[in-house]
């Protein structure tokens, strides 16, 4: 399987006649004077969307053009296959330009009006093609002629988002998890593959170059030697790839000792504190997958330095970070040091300055990969929908507002059942379970699984040592 190119889009710098058309691979080349800058893409001369151009080479794909919103990207792909009149949605090569279609906006713009309005979106082309984005609920539907645009998003949403990332990294530094630093240099091959080397690794070994591949409905990379290895970008920004039975992963890096950075490339690792008022312990750092100013403390050997809601760094100054507890309390964090995996810190503790130092454990994997894409996938859906609808049941139905000071957290209104009003929040619990904890009383149920494309989260909880099972159905859309 493999992802389509689109020929004969027209790509220019926004607000000028510098312009450029793909080719059949899908590729093309604009002079800029300077970067950043904002590309506009059209369709004959129906605008489709823009983007933000940061780097040399971008990765270009419905994502890009919807700030990475799934739903939104899966009816863009089905239209722009429609314009081609690809209504299968799935051949790999597809042209647009003798395209002719008259629109009074972007066609991005089309499609966010289609969901805030909850209604039906026509698109008409001048040859009298009907292409219709219906919405119910948030989900949305596109049809030629009353038929479906069978267009698998989902398929190809990892892969786009791997793209762009690395192609964002163009001539930066990435690093290691294990300190090794190395230059990414990215480009794309004749076939029209994006490839990326890396370059001055300050372990040599790491030198080398890669192509992204969308292999067997698995994005791969392929290494000098025509070795495979899976890879993936994590909800936490990392890029791993998973060969000879080790995960190896990197985030991009300016140089500093940035404690967004460490929050980020030691995300699911073990930590230990040495503090200087008591004996050490050990938890699991994990960085909000939607905020990487915010991270958490879970699964703590000492199970009072556990963390409910995530902590903010809210200032920096010389090196040192401030950072703030669901409480207000303060605490000070320096000498932060990437490669070694390490950072110091300083509170008040009832009048006394408590003092210490935080390791990481690079070789630890506490969390399985479930355990962690669940994490994620449990705090996007409090950000996608606006309501819930409990275990099908059309008379309990709640409004869902995600709490703007923790991302991990929420609260139910308005509820049908009185009793399901309140105020929540996602976490672990000692043995890695996701969980949601009721915020007053602590009870807790065990999430088992989310699928957003579906808008349900399924769980269960006990009542009198008995399991009791249920579901969400998400309900409006917070996009």
């Amino acid at each position: 399987v493999e992802a389509s190119k689109v020929a004969g889009v027209k790509v220019c710098v926004e607000g000028t006649d510098n312009c450029a058309l793909t080719d059949e691979k899908g590729t093309f080349s604009l002079q800029v004077a300077a970067l950043p800058v904002t590309v506009s893409l059209m369709a004959g001369d129906a605008p489709i969307g823009s983007f933000n151009a940061t780097s040399p080479v971008v990765e270009v794909n419905p994502l890009t053009l919807v700030d990475g919103n799934v739903t939104l990207a899966a009816a863009l792909g089905a239209v722009i296959h429609a314009l081609a009149g690809d209504t299968t949605g799935n051949q790999t090569t597809i042209n647009l330009s003798n395209v002719s279609v008259k629109v009074d906006k972007p066609l991005v713009e089309l499609l966010k009006e289609a969901v805030s309005s909850n209604q039906t979106v026509t698109i008409t082309t001048d040859d009298g093609k009907e292409i219709e984005v219906a919405c119910s609920n948030g989900t949305l539907e596109v049809l030629v002629d009353g038929q479906e645009v069978n267009y698998d998003s989902c398929l190809y949403a990892d892969y786009w988002k791997l793209k762009a990332a690395i192609a964002e990294l163009d001539g930066k530094e990435v690093l290691f998890s294990d300190g090794t630093v190395c230059k990414l240099k990215a480009s794309v091959t004749d076939d029209g593959t994006l490839s990326f080397s890396l370059n001055d690794c300050s372990d040599s070994k790491r030198n080398g170059t890669y192509e992204v591949v969308l292999e067997d409905q698995f994005v791969e990379f392929i290494n000098d030697s025509g070795a495979t290895c899976p890879a993936n970008l994590r909800e936490d920004g990392q890029i791993c790839s998973f060969c000879n039975s080790t995960e190896v992963c990197f985030v991009g890096y300016d140089g500093k000792h940035d404690l967004e950075d460490f929050t980020t490339i030691y995300s699911f690792k073990s930590v230990t504190f040495y503090p200087s008022n008591g004996n050490k312990f050990s938890c699991v750092l994990v960085r909000d997958p939607i905020n990487p100013k915010q991270f958490m403390f879970t699964m703590c050997s000492d199970s009072e330095n556990n963390d409910s809601y995530f902590k903010r760094i809210v200032k920096e100054e010389d090196g040192k970070y401030w950072v703030t507890d669901a409480d207000n309390a303060t605490i000070l964090v320096y000498n932060v040091n990437l490669a070694d995996g390490t950072f110091e810190f300083k509170f008040e503790d009832e009048e006394q300055e408590v003092t210490g130092r935080l390791e990481v454990d690079k070789t630890s994997e506490p969390l399985s990969d479930d355990s962690r894409r669940l994490f994620f996938s449990s705090i996007q859906f409090i950000h996608t929908f606006s309501g819930v609808m409990v275990s099908g049941d059309e008379s309990k139905v709640c409004g869902l507002i995600p709490d703007k000071n923790f991302d991990n957290a929420f609260y139910l209104v308005n509820c049908s059942d009185s009793g399901m009003n309140g105020h929540f929040y996602i976490n672990f619990n000692s043995e890695g379970r996701v969980i949601g904890v009721d915020s007053e009383d602590g009870n807790i149920v065990y999430i088992d699984s989310v699928d957003l494309t579906l808008g349900t989260m399924s769980f269960h909880y006990y009542k009198n040592g008995e399991a009791v099972y249920g579901e969400w159905m998400g309900l409006g859309s917070n996009i």
